[in-house]
């Protein structure tokens, strides 16, 4: 090894490469340490907690259940005077019975009684409030929404009976259910004119529900995409992997930004091919697939802990833009922002190259491809096999890639029958001119 190379210098020497060597390595060493220690371009939490509620409209209720998020958002509001529209509540700090007493503090909300509690329990009995209680006394309240970042203390009630969460940002809006609307109840005896009239209203009924839940949507797809305008500018990038892994905290920022982008993708599409399903409506379904397809490439490229049903999602993404009938629409502003957004992450800071078409125009190529080796990479996952519709992507990969295999095989075939042909043409041509 270095002794036997330093040998023949002799002991003065050795010594003194040796010694040098030692100082290169702790130098070298300490150099590292000190560009990982150096925290005094760490902006990100306070990029994180502008990310998180400075989208958010004015008079605007956030539940919060993370400490990150709470410890951050926090001493922005109260420190530096941020979002001064928005009201901010720790759940588990709503949790304890001592928690009637701080409940003056917040004189824009209405607690329905002493602390937050679990249904049917002792607790509630007492006086305590169930979170559908909670949402019953306020949703009027904050004509701006009322949001959740991280997960309830109690799962499993039935608020979910009257309430539905919805992605917007790097948190869920909670939004009251729409019950559906009364329909005709024809009995047995109802004449067939009559029955007839019914199902001619019924039809008029259920279109006039579609159209509203279209323009919902439509509503939630502009002003989530100005949220995530909001969030791309003042979070600038996320947390670089060589420095922060996952033992920080930082890294919980970068884990956040990605999985809410996968969701909007995922609700994109998941309402696209929901509302969008007539010839007439195919542009709207295909904007849709394309944007959903654009966020979960950006998640695929540059998160490495991208999830196995996010894959699943992409393929299903690439799968609609192909079956759908028009060609894809032109890149947004938001759509070009996020791209612009993903393009200043590098592979230094373990985030890779977005994929996508060249071109706007070749889409229904890109994605025929691109969902076979989507679906491909969720199929190989050792989780894929939970997913309920793993039999059916199955299914539906090895039928498509059959007919691939096959298809080589033919034109195979085909190229070889004419070279044979060609090379019998020649030896005619050779045997009738000798003769």
């Amino acid at each position: 090894g270095m002794h036997s190379l330093l040998t023949p210098l002799g002991a003065e020497w050795a010594g003194i490469i040796g010694l040098v060597c030692a100082l290169l390595l702790v130098a070298t060493q300490a150099s590292f340490a000190a560009e990982l220690a150096d925290q005094s371009a760490n902006t990100y939490f306070d990029a994180y907690a502008d990310a998180v509620a400075s989208p958010l409209p004015p008079k605007s209720l956030l539940l919060i259940n993370y400490d990150q998020q709470w410890t951050s958002i926090r001493y922005q509001q109260v420190c530096e005077g941020k979002y001064p529209g928005v009201t901010i509540l720790n759940l588990s700090l709503m949790t304890y019975k001592w928690w009637e007493h701080k409940r003056a503090l917040y004189k824009n909300v209405k607690f329905p009684g002493t602390h937050y509690v679990p249904e049917n329990s002792v607790a509630w009995r007492d006086g305590g409030f169930t979170f559908r209680e909670f949402m019953d006394s306020n949703t009027k309240r904050f004509p701006g929404g009322i949001y959740i970042g991280g997960k309830l203390n109690y799962p499993n009630e039935k608020w979910g009976e009257a309430y539905e969460t919805v992605p917007f940002g790097i948190v869920a809006r909670i939004e009251p259910i729409q019950p559906m609307p009364d329909m005709p109840k024809p009995t047995d005896r109802t004449p067939p004119e009559e029955l007839a009239k019914m199902q001619e209203e019924a039809q008029k009924i259920m279109a006039g529900r579609k159209a509203k839940d279209m323009q919902s949507f439509s509503k939630w797809a502009e002003d989530s995409a100005v949220a995530w305008q909001t969030i791309l500018e003042v979070m600038p990038e996320a947390p670089p992997l060589e420095k922060y892994d996952m033992k920080t905290w930082e890294w919980t920022v970068g884990r956040e930004f990605y999985d809410h982008a996968a969701e909007r993708g995922a609700y994109l599409l998941e309402k696209g091919i929901e509302l969008f399903n007539t010839p007439e409506t195919a542009p709207a379904k295909m904007q849709a697939a394309v944007e959903a397809a654009t966020w979960f490439e950006v998640c695929e490229a540059q998160d490495p802990d991208y999830a196995t049903h996010n894959l699943k999602n992409l393929g299903l993404a690439m799968v609609h833009i192909v079956k759908t009938q028009g060609q894809a629409p032109p890149n947004g502003p938001h759509t070009s922002t996020l791209l612009e957004w993903a393009a200043n992450h590098t592979r230094e800071q373990g985030r890779d190259p977005v994929k996508g078409p060249a071109a706007v125009s070749q889409w229904k190529d890109y994605a025929a491809e691109r969902f076979k080796s989507a679906w491909g990479d969720f199929l190989a996952k050792p989780n894929a096999k939970a997913d309920p519709s793993y039999e059916s992507i199955k299914g539906i990969y090895e039928s498509v890639m059959q007919s691939v295999k096959a298809g080589v095989a033919a034109q195979g075939q085909a190229a070889t029958s004419g070279t044979e042909g060609t090379k019998k043409k020649k030896k005619r041509k050779k045997k009738n001119a000798a003769e």
